[in-house]
């Protein structure tokens, strides 16, 4: 899915190792386990780190689309 910030964002299952530039990976699988070979650009939205809730995907980019 091409977002309006310019970046591609890919919805997955298992996380997609290696990411391509400009891309972010939203992905489930891992569930609470850590995983240290993922970059930054990899987002866990697996229930167990998100408070097993939905969430608004604006809430999960915004933090990862704002600058340091």
């Amino acid at each position: 899915m091409d977002h309006p910030s310019g970046l591609t964002l890919i919805f997955s299952h298992r996380p997609i190792l290696p990411l391509e530039a400009g891309v972010l990976n939203l992905h489930g699988l891992v569930h609470n386990s850590p995983t240290p070979e993922l970059e930054a650009r990899h987002t866990n939205l697996c229930v167990e780190v998100r408070d097993y809730r939905p969430w608004r995907l604006g809430a999960i980019l915004t933090p990862l689309l704002t600058p340091c």
